[in-house]
């Protein structure tokens, strides 16, 4: 079963957003029921854009908008994934 994003959020990231939320509720509320989501491509361009001001993360490269690599950590079900596959082509 695949994860929250909200739970794969990498800590530092989700410190930020815990600490700002309580000064913020209202931003911090809308970023975390967002990130309730499953798959980073199923965030609007919006939500992400919401995430990275809020936590101060400006410089991200395209591949980082692409993936989210830089915000969230692999999904325990995809590194599955990736292993089995990677010994299969062995």
């Amino acid at each position: 079963m695949r994860t929250t994003l909200y739970s794969r959020l990498k800590p530092n990231y989700k410190e930020i957003v815990e600490k700002k939320a309580k000064n913020f509720p209202a931003t911090g509320k809308i970023i975390v029921e967002a990130l309730q989501k499953t798959i980073y491509s199923r965030l609007t361009i919006g939500e992400v854009t919401d995430l990275t001001v809020f936590v101060g993360l400006y410089n991200r490269t395209e591949v980082d908008w692409y993936s989210g690599e830089d915000l969230f950590d692999a999904d325990e079900d995809l590194e599955e994934i990736r292993k089995i596959i990677s010994k299969n082509l062995k």
